[in-house]
């Protein structure tokens, strides 16, 4: 496991039922960004090393016959569709991915424009009263 250092790992403590271990962790701007483009990389990766491995194997297609021949026929079948399977897998993973960045980075911006908009709408008159009591 490659550990993200745009993640931050925290204790664990007992869950709301006690006896269940939570891990709080919070997670850097750029990790989900750098997971989805690093997926997506490894993806494309793991398609290509199917299909060469498959290449690799096709010249021993020409010295079979009968029974063997069928079975490299399988085999060759089924390899392209796992890569295809391999890779339709990690996209829908990319875009789970990117659909979790969208929304911390959403929610981050709504977070901030509603502490905003609550520190426009403070009074801070008491803070300069208060002010007037300190050392002088």
């Amino acid at each position: 496991m490659v550990r993200d250092p745009g993640a931050s790992y925290r204790g664990r403590k007992p869950g709301p039922d006690g006896k269940t271990t939570m891990v709080k962790f919070s997670v850097g701007a750029e990790t989900l960004g750098t997971l989805v483009t690093r997926t997506s990389t490894e993806s494309d990766d793991l398609r290509s090393l199917v299909q060469k491995f498959v290449a690799a194997a096709e010249p021993l297609e020409d010295v079979m016959s009968g029974e063997a021949k069928v079975a490299f026929d399988r085999f060759k079948g089924k390899s392209d569709e796992i890569a295809g399977t391999l890779h339709n897998a990690l996209v829908g993973i990319c875009g789970s991915i990117d659909g979790q960045n969208k929304s911390f980075i959403t929610g981050a911006q709504e977070g901030a424009d509603a502490h905003r908009q609550g520190e426009g709408a403070a009074n801070f008159d008491a803070a300069a009263t208060v002010a007037r009591f300190g050392p002088q």
